[in-house]
């Protein structure tokens, strides 16, 4: 996998469901494990959120995919292996990419 195949699979959720509900998603291609983190408090960003979830269970060193509400019209994604940044991308509310 790669970030355009995760900015694929990501895209096809917002168009099913939209971006005002989405909630950070984290794949580990590794181990073939796709997380959806719920239950954020309304205090919290969803960054501040998945980043403190990848660290409590380890994930910073793994090879991972992320991907996050940055506001009501934006999704973050992001591909990590061995704590270095692979690939980013952005997907505004109206399915525009910004790669």
């Amino acid at each position: 996998m790669d970030i355009a195949e995760f900015r694929s699979i990501t895209m096809t959720v917002i168009r099913e469901s939209g971006i005002a509900d989405y909630i950070p998603t984290l794949i580990l291609p590794a181990e073939g494990v796709v997380m959806a983190l719920e239950g954020i408090p309304s205090d919290i960003s969803h960054e501040d959120a998945a980043r403190q979830w990848i660290r409590e269970n380890g994930y910073e060193s793994m090879e991972y995919f992320l991907a996050y509400k940055v506001s009501d019209e934006e999704i973050y994604l992001e591909h990590r292996k061995d704590n270095l940044l692979i690939g980013t991308a952005v997907i505004d509310s109206n399915l525009k990419l910004d790669a």
